[in-house]
């Protein structure tokens, strides 16, 4: 396939910043699953049950709990079921929730009236405030991405540091490969408060590069971790504490 050409590519001229980001990794379990995962792009291999766990994003062996002075930050809140797991670990967590999909904001405002420690925006994040557009794609639904470029839909996107003036304490995105841009928009919050982050970087494979390295960069005390959530080459995450 078309992915897995371009996969094999990157990744073959990419060796020795691979190899930069097997090094950056905490733990011997990181490495493994982050070179096997590569392995499979480069080699069409789509389903691997070897690598998925359960538990994204939290309550899980990197993020296993929740404090009281929790600030978190959900990007790409689509039915919150994130916001809702966090409750149920711990009910006194605030939550800065961002989703660009109007309907999804409506329901959201609805089932989260009654909890005025849920604040929703209707805004994607990005590295600064700007109209973008939005793809939609119902073959494909993880292919639904935000450009620049062209789109069905215009939203409004926002930079983290512009937006949230709470002491962030966790950063979870899922947000269709602007996950990039995104960190770019929080730099400061990710300097200052050095937030525990967990960023999905499997929308594009450029992010499995050059998304550890631009964290890296911003703030390099974080132990990084890697995990795989899915038995298919999507939900992987890159955890940083």
């Amino acid at each position: 396939s078309a992915v897995q050409i371009h996969a094999e590519r990157y990744f073959d001229t990419n060796r020795s910043k691979i190899e930069e980001i097997k090094a950056m990794f905490a733990d011997e379990k990181s490495k493994n699953v982050y070179s096997k995962m590569i392995d499979n792009m480069v080699l069409g291999r789509f389903v691997d049950f070897s690598l998925a766990e359960p538990n994204q994003y939290i309550d899980n062996d990197i993020i296993p709990f929740l404090s009281d002075d929790e600030v978190i930050i959900d990007a790409g809140v689509c039915h919150g079921e994130e916001i809702d797991k966090a409750i149920h670990m711990n009910p006194n967590v605030i939550v800065h929730a961002f989703e660009p999909d109007t309907h999804s904001i409506v329901e959201l405002k609805k089932k989260y009236s009654g909890n005025s420690n849920i604040k929703l925006y209707n805004k994607a994040l990005w590295n600064e405030k700007k109209t973008l557009c939005f793809s939609t794609n119902s073959m494909s639904p993880t292919a639904s991405r935000l450009s620049e470029e062209s789109g069905e839909i215009h939203i409004q996107a926002v930079a983290l540091d512009e937006t949230v003036d709470d002491k962030v304490s966790l950063i979870k995105m899922d947000i269709e490969g602007a996950e990039y841009f995104a960190l770019q928009g929080a730099e400061k919050i990710i300097k200052k408060n050095q937030p525990k982050l967990a960023i999905c970087i499997y929308h594009n494979v450029e992010d499995y590069i050059e998304i550890p390295l631009l964290l890296k960069k911003i703030n390099p005390i974080y132990k990084f971790y890697f995990r795989q959530h899915n038995v298919i080459n999507c939900e992987s995450v890159l955890y940083a504490i």
